[in-house]
């Protein structure tokens, strides 16, 4: 690595550290911990009720492993007393879908906090209600039916007895677009990502190395319509809007359309850190948002969803006067420590802001402030094998 990039990075090292000096981060096992202690339970006693050994749940207090999938999670906060609203903060919290009215288990856990509220026994009665309902292979529709989520969410407070919930769940049968483990895409997702993908195929991006072939076959089952995995959903698509080079607005435009987290809801020390380092980015080239505001331009005529078609055109007329105004001051002001980060970090080189995040996440691992191989889920998702000159 060069003299001048080693001196870039690590100055917005050194910024990154001076950031997160002041802010807190989640952790999911101290959180876990705490509410154990409010609600005096051992790990045996929570793992009884909500379907886990004991052995799992000192693994989830220590930190050394975490609820695999949305459903076990979503157990472990029933089995913790957690109301609808609570339960509905916990799970976004840690990177998965609130409950959704268009996912059939999520229906019968709204059905049952709706009545019941948060208790000790409802991860148990949850588990009991799915067997009965045989609500586990409760196929969704593959049509693309868009049936009202207010609606179904009215419908739903009043299904409060079970064959009424039964006859709730067959009349909206082709209205669902999930199931436990995978969620289907709305149409706004795939035309949000094709204004900037443009209309090259996954596998043309892939082959130039645009994007990252282990995002390949997400994409392809998000603009084919098919159900996406939920459990890995957030991290990839983050991953996708930095190789997209999205400012933090557009990334959280994106998971708002998939039902996440927002990119700004950084909850973590290490989101904490990608949140900082996109804005150091943007800040050190606007060129990004520059190309993608009018290549998203010019592809708003093809746009179908009229209300889609709206805040995307807004956001657009709002912003590109402004980036076009700060590209032109960059242009007359710009030094050294921007051409370097260009020539690096930019077309100049045929890269990314992928490229400067996995750079700036080595550094910041070589000199403490992340744990080593903290990073190495986002880094295997931004793809490229770190080489010798690679190293910081």
């Amino acid at each position: 690595m060069t003299e001048e990039r080693t001196r870039l990075l690590r100055e917005d090292a050194a910024l990154v550290r001076e950031a997160l000096e002041s802010a807190g981060s989640y952790r999911f096992s101290e959180d876990l911990r705490t509410r154990m202690a409010a609600a005096g339970l051992s790990s045996a006693a929570l793992a009884r009720r909500c379907s886990a050994t004991h052995t799992a749940v000192d693994k989830w207090c220590r930190g050394t492993a975490r609820p695999n999938g949305k459903e076990r999670m979503k157990l472990l906060g029933m089995a913790l007393e957690m109301d609808e609203e609570a339960l509905n903060r916990f799970l976004f919290r840690n990177g998965y879908p609130r409950l959704y009215v268009k996912n059939p288990l999520d229906c019968a856990a709204k059905r049952l906090l709706h009545s019941r509220g948060g208790r000790a026994d409802n991860a148990v009665l949850y588990e009991e209600i799915l067997e009965r309902l045989k609500l586990s292979g409760f196929a969704t529709s593959p049509a693309d039916r868009k049936g009202s989520s207010g609606a179904m969410s009215q419908e739903l407070r009043g299904a409060v007895e079970e064959p009424e919930f039964s006859r709730w769940l067959e009349r909206h049968r082709d209205d669902f677009r999930a199931d436990e483990r995978r969620l289907r895409m709305d149409g706004e997702m795939t035309a949000f990502l094709r204004l900037y993908l443009g209309e090259a195929s996954v596998h043309e991006l892939v082959s130039t190395g645009q994007l990252s072939a282990p995002l390949k076959s997400t994409l392809y089952e998000i603009l084919s319509g098919r159900p996406v995995l939920v459990r890995t959903l957030r991290e990839k698509l983050i991953a996708l809007g930095w190789q997209l080079n999205l400012t933090d607005e557009e990334l959280d435009t994106l998971l708002t359309l998939a039902r996440l987290r927002g990119v700004t809801e950084a909850e973590t020390r290490l989101e904490r850190v990608q949140l900082i380092a996109l804005g150091l980015a943007h800040e050190h080239y606007p060129g990004y948002e520059l190309a993608n505001l009018e290549q998203v331009s010019r592809r708003l005529k093809g746009l179908k969803s009229a209300q889609l078609s709206r805040i995307v055109r807004e956001h657009v007329e709002n912003r590109l006067p402004e980036v076009r105004s700060l590209m032109n001051y960059y242009e007359r002001r710009s030094g050294a420590r921007e051409r370097c980060f260009e020539r690096h970090y930019t077309a100049w080189s045929d890269h990314s802001m992928a490229d400067y995040l996995r750079d700036l996440l080595r550094v910041l691992e070589a000199e403490g402030t992340l744990a080593r191989g903290e990073a190495e889920p986002l880094l295997r998702n931004l793809g490229g094998a770190q080489t010798e000159e690679n190293e910081p």
